[in-house]
Formats: C-alpha cells, sequence, structure tokens
C-alpha cells in the first residue's frame, strides 16, 4: 500500500473535522471529550516516561539552566497551565472552544496568563492565529509545546481511515498526518525547545517502528526523537530541537 503525503492526509483530516464540525453545536465540546480541566499531575503521569517528575520540577529544571517556559498546549483547553505552582513564560491552547470566555473563568485564565485559540489544528487560519499570538507577546518561537488530546484523536482530525491490518502503526492515529503537524510545530519550535506528544495507543514495538519513522521523517541532525509507552499503554513522544 502507498503512503499518504502529509499534504492528502491533511486534507483527508480537514473534511472529516469539516463533518464533525457541521454535527456539533458551534463553541460546546462535544460530550465525550475526556481531556477537559486536566490537571498538571494528569500531564505527568501522561509523559512520565519522557519527563520522569512532574512539570513544575520540569519548568524549574529548564529555567536554572537558564531556558525559557514559553508553552503551547494543542488539542486543550490550557486548563493545566492556569494550575500550576511555578509560573511558565506564557501559555496558549488550541481548541474546539474557549472555555476562558465562560462565567468565571475569564479570571483563573488570565492570571494564569494562559490563552486560547478556538479552532482545528487541520486548518491554516488556526496555525496563522498561534503566529498572531507570538507576534503579540513578541515573542519568535515556543519552548515547550504538549499535545495530549487521548480520546479526541477522532474530533481533531487526527484519524486513520485505514483497517488495523492495513496500517502499520495503530489505527487511531494517522502517521503522515502526525508528522505533519509535528513539522509544523518545529517551525515554531525555539532552539533547545521541546515537544511533548501523545501519539495514540501501543505496544514496545510500535514505540520502537515509531521512534524509527519519525527519526527518518524529520532526517536532520539538530533533532533528536524518543518514543516510549507509558503506563496507560499510550505512545508518548519527545522530540528535542538542539540548535
Amino acid at each position: 500500500m502507498a503512503e499518504q503525503s502529509a499534504y492528502r492526509s491533511m486534507q483527508d483530516g480537514l473534511k472529516r473535522m469539516n463533518r464533525i464540525e457541521d454535527s456539533l453545536e458551534k463553541g460546546v465540546e462535544p460530550y465525550d471529550w475526556p481531556m477537559s480541566r486536566s490537571s498538571p499531575e494528569e500531564y505527568a503521569q501522561t509523559f512520565y516516561p519522557i519527563i520522569g517528575t512532574s512539570l513544575q520540577k520540569h519548568f524549574a529544571h529548564r529555567k536554572s539552566q537558564g531556558l525559557n517556559n514559553v508553552c503551547l498546549d494543542l488539542a486543550s483547553d490550557g486548563w493545566v497551565f492556569t494550575g500550576l505552582r511555578l509560573p511558565h513564560d506564557g501559555a496558549l491552547a488550541v481548541g474546539i472552544s474557549d472555555p476562558s470566555t465562560i462565567g468565571d473563568n475569564r479570571i483563573r485564565y488570565d492570571m494564569g496568563d494562559v490563552s486560547v485559540v478556538a479552532g482545528n489544528l487541520v486548518k491554516q487560519t488556526t496555525w496563522n492565529e498561534i503566529d498572531a499570538w507570538l507576534a503579540k507577546r513578541n515573542v519568535p518561537s515556543f519552548d515547550q509545546v504538549f499535545f495530549r488530546p487521548g480520546g479526541g484523536i477522532p474530533l481533531i482530525g487526527v484519524q486513520s481511515d485505514y483497517p488495523k491490518s492495513l496500517h502499520p502503526i495503530d489505527s487511531t492515529t494517522n502517521e503522515e498526518l502526525m508528522f505533519g503537524l509535528l513539522n509544523r510545530v518545529l517551525q515554531r519550535l525555539s532552539p533547545n525547545g521541546e515537544i511533548f506528544a501523545e501519539l495514540g495507543y501501543g505496544t514496545e514495538f510500535d514505540a520502537k517502528a515509531m521512534e524509527s519513522r519519525l527519526r527518518a521523517a524529520l532526517n536532520t541532525a539538530t533533532i533528536s526523537a524518543t518514543v516510549r509507552q507509558n503506563t496507560l499503554k499510550l505512545l508518548v513522544v519527545h522530540i528535542h530541537k538542539i540548535h
């Protein structure tokens, strides 16, 4: 089976997302979206095989090295960054809706220095808004990027249409589309910046295969990629931009 190009996969993801958006009430998260108001502890659990500590300690370690922590939180409501005891350097979340506008949430988001873009990751207009946020903050790029969609993978268009028997890794994630999204993030990642991404369910064997594919797809000596399986049986990737 010939592999889809990242461009074709992005187009397929956009069509899929448009169908989903048409079936949802505008600005309302689907009832089965499980990642609302995630805590720093939940993020640490997901990425523990890579981070090995809490988000607060991870950010503190970077600060001790003179590194910034401007954060991008994809497929998320950004709630996790409103509750960190150690201040980050500003965070932008991208999700289907903007919960910061509901009730008293605005106060919590403002105090936490967290902004939200309501948009879909397969749409260029969403990335334009991400770039506008960077320009408004007068920062060139992000230092820490998180992608923890959980059950939202099919809701943001990163869903494979291939039967599992034809798909090399896991039927819940379209690899070419995921690589396309990762490359968009890499274009906006600072030197010494990091990406932490959830790739869907898999085995340790899948993790090794995905790591090889990532390294081949990124194809640069300035990027390191590591894939591990966490206690939830999810594959998680760490991408470090060395220079």
